[in-house]
């Protein structure tokens, strides 16, 4: 018997799709140790936002939610 052993890329690509996309930014932002304060400022809105919408007790619009994810891609 052969024992399979999935790539990084893989692995990646199954946890991510095991989360919701939140959370997976969630952990994104923290690996890459992006503050609430840096993407906030480039966001335009309050640190508290952030992390209320990190959270699950606050919603963004659209519009800060992708700025949020391009960031913290970009980083």
């Amino acid at each position: 018997m052969v024992h399979y052993e999935p790539s990084s890329f893989h692995l990646i690509r199954e946890i991510k799709r095991m989360m919701t996309e939140k959370e997976y930014y969630f952990l994104l932002r923290r690996k890459k140790k992006i503050t609430h304060i840096e993407i906030a400022k480039h966001i335009g809105c309050s640190q508290s936002l952030i992390s209320r919408y990190e959270r699950g007790n606050s919603d963004m619009s659209k519009i800060k939610i992708e700025k949020y994810r391009s960031y913290i891609d970009q980083k």
